[in-house]
């Protein structure tokens, strides 16, 4: 009995390391839901999480919004990455706002003297709500140019993970719509419009015959 015991302690114990050891940076934003007037400013923070002991020397991430519901006014460096830094933002209309930026100091001062913490603020979102309505905050899909965070010596981090956040503006809910279901909208909209064509296509066709 006492070695089924201990058998069962030291897979436990494996399987408790071998998740730590695939433990993966997280960059989310904070709050993922937000209920805001129409008007503004208001402030998103953009967080990472789960750095195990790794640094972030430089990123370049797009986020991506709805801009008839908000528009993004700018940004600010969080205090948690240290300093100095250089950094510059750049708009990719219509839906796109992004910001690359990266450190002057070398990756031991950085380790050293600022980023001691297993997670902290990359940056804060400056938006004001535009209209009635409800968008949501991703970021981009590329890792070359919409997503990429770098560490030590100049290499990307990997195995990135990236949240999503819901920003309700007036009269819209972020609790009666989901983002699939936003997409399932569009759908319908555009079968709607094609479809009607289609019929008055097959009927032409088979009146021709």
């Amino acid at each position: 009995m006492k070695n089924k015991l201990l058998s069962l302690g030291l897979a436990a114990a494996a399987l408790f390391a071998g998740s730590a050891a695939q433990a993966a940076p997280v960059v989310s934003f904070s709050p993922s839901s937000l209920s805001v007037a129409v008007g503004g400013p208001y402030l998103v923070d953009v967080n990472i999480s789960g750095l195990g002991g790794q640094i972030v020397s430089a990123f370049d991430l797009n986020i991506k919004y709805n801009p008839g519901i908000i528009g993004f006014t700018g940004y600010t460096l969080g205090a948690g990455l240290g300093g100095p830094w250089f950094s510059a933002e750049a708009s990719v209309p219509p839906m796109d706002f992004g910001v690359t930026a990266f450190s002057l100091e070398g990756d031991d001062d950085i380790l050293a003297g600022d980023q001691t913490d297993d997670a902290f603020t990359l940056m804060t979102l400056s938006f004001n709500g535009l209209n009635d309505g409800v968008s949501f905050l991703s970021f981009g899909n590329s890792p070359d140019f919409e997503i990429n965070l770098v560490g030590r010596e100049g290499l990307s981090l990997a195995d990135v993970s990236y949240g999503r956040a819901c920003i309700a503006v007036g009269q819209g809910s972020c609790a009666t719509v989901s983002e699939p279901q936003s997409y399932a909208l569009v759908a319908v909209a555009l079968a709607g419009a094609f479809v009607p064509a289609l019929r008055r296509r097959r009927q032409t066709g088979a009146a021709s015959i």
